[in-house]
């Protein structure tokens, strides 16, 4: 088993290495554009720190353990809130933007679900038209943004990298996640198979918690230099990645079968959110505070801690 452990371990670090070089690379892209930063956050940096999901999913589909890449996915939606969330709001209480709360998290709720009703209706699984519909619902998600953005944000004190770095980071960042999610699928199977544990549990725990790294890191640090958009905005738009993008894609890299096992999952990461907004909504100005950071930490414990009882 310590073979597997280590190479799972290589494989989560090869990923957030990957990660930090894709998103660093996309930012200096942005800064040239002046985008404002909550859009770099929902978009640019979302999807940045979502790629170790999509790695580790389309690897997991290409495999043929569809269990473990919804388990993944919902998994990740999961500590993106409660654990990450959570934390960066202990660390230091964070305001939610009103147009998020209209927005981003009522799709944080309506995407898991409808992912259960494509996937766990008649056929039970995930087809390629059902993924092409998700994926053309991110790609009118962000254009909408874009089309909706606000003022242009005035030029980064710092410039931005030069295009010869920023390609060179794309680069080392694509390879280290390739390398990264095989690492990962393969000893997670492994390690699944030795000790008696289904592929979807080893997804929403040990896969999910160490895709959402790259997550976790950005929104605490954001949090401690008081750069609150870029927290939240990288929660709400990477979990929307996660389910609209990540998971379409992989539908329609192969099919996805969906057991009702996974079902608690699915719910458990529409919840989430529907808690997000139950907490923030009421304050005014909407704000996550230390409060529902704790009880964020407290629901993740419980539900991770139940769904492995039962398994």
């Amino acid at each position: 088993m310590a073979p597997d452990l280590i190479v799972l371990a290589a494989g989560f670090a090869l990923l957030i290495a990957g990660a930090h070089a894709l998103v660093e690379a996309a930012s200096s892209l942005a800064a040239r554009a002046h985008v404002p930063p909550f859009v770099i956050g929902l978009t640019v940096v979302a999807v940045g720190t979502s790629l170790p999901e999509l790695a580790v999913n389309w690897l997991a589909a290409w495999r043929g353990t569809p269990d473990l890449a919804m388990g993944n996915i919902m998994g990740s939606n999961l500590a993106n809130i409660l654990l990450i969330l959570g934390l960066a709001a202990t660390v230091r209480p964070l305001p939610v933007r009103a147009s998020s709360l209209r927005m981003e998290v009522p799709l944080g709720v309506a995407g898991p679900l409808l992912v259960a009703l494509l996937g766990l209706g008649a056929f039970a699984r995930l087809s390629r038209w059902e993924g092409a519909l998700l994926v053309g619902i991110a790609v009118v998600y962000t254009v909408r943004l874009f089309l909706n953005r606000e003022p242009l944000a005035p030029p980064p004190d710092t410039p931005p990298r030069s295009f010869p770095t920023v390609l060179l980071l794309l680069t080392v960042g694509v390879v280290l996640l390739v390398l990264g999610g095989d690492f990962i699928v393969r000893s997670s199977i492994l390690l699944a198979r030795r000790i008696g544990m289904s592929e979807a549990v080893i997804g929403l725990t040990v896969v999910a918690v160490g895709t959402s790294l790259p997550e976790l890191a950005t929104s605490v640090v954001a949090a401690l230099r008081r750069a609150p958009d870029i927290a939240v905005g990288n929660i709400m738009g990477s979990n929307l990645y996660n389910v609209f993008l990540v998971l379409g894609t992989t539908a329609i890299l192969r099919p996805m079968p969906l057991g009702r096992d996974l079902l608690p999952d699915i719910l458990a990461a529409a919840g989430a959110a529907a808690v997000l907004w139950a907490m923030a909504a009421p304050a005014r100005p909407p704000r996550l505070g230390r409060t529902a950071g704790i009880l964020f930490l407290a629901l993740y414990a419980s539900y991770m801690g139940w769904r492995l009882w039962t398994t």
